[in-house]
């Protein structure tokens, strides 16, 4: 039965959201324990309010490297770019500039404010000036995310005319329509926060629960995407394989690990998956 909840109820179930680092807009540099250059800025300033990301660049002088923008999770109402941190690291150690963004979130900001400020991510690292300066190919730019972040990167990946070139969705939710509840059994506690993710009170009237099913989006156009989830966690394990599926019928590249267990977002970084993410993306966004 589909929850009808209310405005006042979704917040009594939505965590407060943590308050976002501030930034000058001048970039700041330090140098992490694994000796990788990590400098913050401000990518993006939208309503007043300027959105930072961190980046991460490998040791080497190499141009035109490849990028990945890191998405963080939080249920759309905590987070923030910090626990992305050490992937941001391990990509530049690889030789991938890492980029891990902030972005605006509940009880302000609902969809599609936060899939804007992911492509605002990838426009900014797209500008002239911008990729000269952290030596990136615009051409090869990926994204990955964590739970509300994955729902985001899926979004992006499924765009027409995607600016990314490749996809990491960690738990990500597909489809925020009606018939997504059919996949699996998702809890009051999910069902409540895509409810104040999309801005409605109830899911069966709630236009803006298409646009924002990556499900729905999907074309052979798409970015390819490497999908991960957990059996008996938060997200549905239906959901990501109804995304899967959805993007092999369109001839869309997609790899797809389901692990054993409650493990959800980041958690289902054991050193495997870790690998074969790292494998993906250097397959996909190799020059």
């Amino acid at each position: 039965m589909i929850q009808r909840a209310t405005t006042a109820a979704l917040a009594a179930i939505l965590l407060v959201g943590l308050s976002a680092c501030a930034s000058t807009g001048e970039p700041r540099s330090t140098t992490s324990a694994a000796a990788v250059d990590v400098q913050t800025t401000v990518y993006h300033e939208v309503d007043g309010k300027k959105l930072d990301a961190d980046v991460c660049l490998p040791r080497n002088a190499h141009k035109d490297r490849a990028a990945m923008i890191l998405v963080h999770g939080g249920g759309f109402t905590e987070g923030s770019r910090s626990s992305m941190r050490k992937l941001c690291e391990q990509f530049a150690q690889r030789g991938v500039v890492g980029v891990a963004i902030d972005y605006r979130m509940l009880p302000d900001f609902a969809y599609p404010a936060p899939v804007d400020d992911a492509n605002s991510a990838v426009a900014w690292l797209k500008q002239p000036d911008i990729a000269a300066q952290y030596a990136i190919d615009p051409a090869r730019i990926g994204m990955l995310g964590s739970s509300a972040g994955a729902i985001i990167t899926a979004s992006v990946a499924t765009e027409p005319d995607t600016g990314i070139a490749a996809g990491v969705a960690l738990s990500p939710v597909a489809d925020m329509t009606p018939s997504g509840l059919t996949l699996g059994t998702p809890s009051p506690e999910a069902i409540a926060t895509i409810l104040a993710y999309l801005g409605c009170t109830k899911i069966d009237d709630c236009p803006q629960s298409v646009p924002a099913s990556p499900l729905k989006a999907v074309s052979k156009g798409d970015a390819p995407l490497f999908l991960a989830g957990g059996s008996r966690e938060l997200v549905p394990r239906q959901q990501v394989k109804a995304l899967h599926d959805a993007l092999q019928a369109a001839g869309v590249p997609t790899e797809l690990t389901v692990l054993a267990g409650e493990r959800h977002g980041l958690a289902l970084l054991t050193d495997k998956m870790r690998n074969a993410i790292f494998d993906f993306v250097k397959a996909r966004l190799q020059s």
